[in-house]
């Protein structure tokens, strides 16, 4: 159930509708909601959704690529980089709107076995989760 997100949903279709590219972090604690509130923002739109999961940053790149080869009913190929599957996303979108949403975020840049590392006095050590 979605619930009492009128302000910020609000603020959503006001960037929506603006000209040009905007990028805008969602961000704050843990199971607040944020997921739901731009699952709530992309209905009826031309969206891509994709959560990231924990593994490579190379396998996050391939399945968002592949998400959006769907989405525009074409493959797109194997994308060697985040720069460029976001020109690509540029121009096959210049004529008409596309939400991105990227969720987890962290795990799309960050190896898992880099990712929950801390530094201590004596050295780097992994945390537990």
């Amino acid at each position: 159930m979605f619930i009492g997100r009128k302000p910020e949903l609000g603020i959503l279709e006001k960037f929506y509708n603006r000209s040009g590219l905007d990028i805008i972090a969602v961000y704050g604690r843990r199971r607040v909601g944020k997921t739901e509130l731009l699952k709530t923002f992309i209905k009826g739109k031309k969206s891509l959704f994709y959560a990231a999961e924990e593994t490579t940053p190379l396998l996050n790149l391939t399945k968002i690529s592949e998400l959006y080869g769907l989405l525009i009913e074409k493959s797109i190929g194997r994308l060697d980089s985040w720069e460029i599957l976001f020109e690509y996303l540029k121009k096959e979108s210049s004529d008409e709107r596309l939400i991105i949403v990227m969720d987890e975020f962290p795990y799309l840049h960050t190896p898992p076995d880099r990712r929950y590392q801390t530094i201590g006095s004596d050295g780097i050590h992994n945390s537990t989760r």
